[in-house]
């Protein structure tokens, strides 16, 4: 068992593209968490930048309509880059590997979740909300930027040598 973890992380860590691609997950999750932990702080209470009361905090801004514009949007987005993401792993990584590499992808990838929230909080503390907000926000377009610089270095198919199969029935 300690074996066949540690050969699914080893794939994991020596291809460069999945290893990429599963740490910047993990910088966007931990990202994401470090905002959302204290972005409640920010709207709630009235020590709050908002003053909203806690009854409110369900139906967030003043402009509805631009809260559902952007949860469409990102709902969007998240669903294409997780199709992508997902169908790449997938053809990338055997087959006897495909069940164990995708556990330790998904490792690094939402484990930036608690990480994230855990700094969120503390640099809220010790240097104010906007900074966490900044903060990670900066990390998100950082890792984002990583990913971008990567596939657009690579000169060959990050999928090169998998035969896809012809589902057209054409050739």
């Amino acid at each position: 068992m300690a074996g066949e973890i540690a050969e699914s992380l080893r794939y994991l860590w020596s291809h460069r593209f999945l290893r990429t691609l599963a740490l910047s997950a993990g910088l966007i999750n931990m990202g994401s968490a470090a905002y959302f932990a204290v972005l409640v702080l920010w709207v709630v209470g009235d020590g709050s930048r908002m003053g909203l009361a806690p009854s409110g905090y369900g139906l967030m801004l003043p402009a509805p309509w631009l809260l559902y514009v952007t949860a469409v949007a990102w709902g969007v987005a998240g669903s294409a880059s997780n199709v992508l993401v997902i169908s790449t792993r997938q053809r990338i990584i055997p087959g006897g590997l495909l069940g164990r590499v995708n556990a330790a992808y998904r490792l690094l990838g939402m484990g930036g979740m608690p990480v994230g929230a855990a700094l969120g909080g503390l640099a809220g503390e010790v240097a104010g909300l906007p900074a966490v907000f900044l903060g990670a926000t900066a990390v998100q377009v950082v890792a984002v930027a990583w990913v971008g610089r990567l596939v657009f270095s690579i000169s060959t198919p990050v999928t090169s040598g998998v035969t896809i199969p012809d589902i057209t029935g054409s050739r």
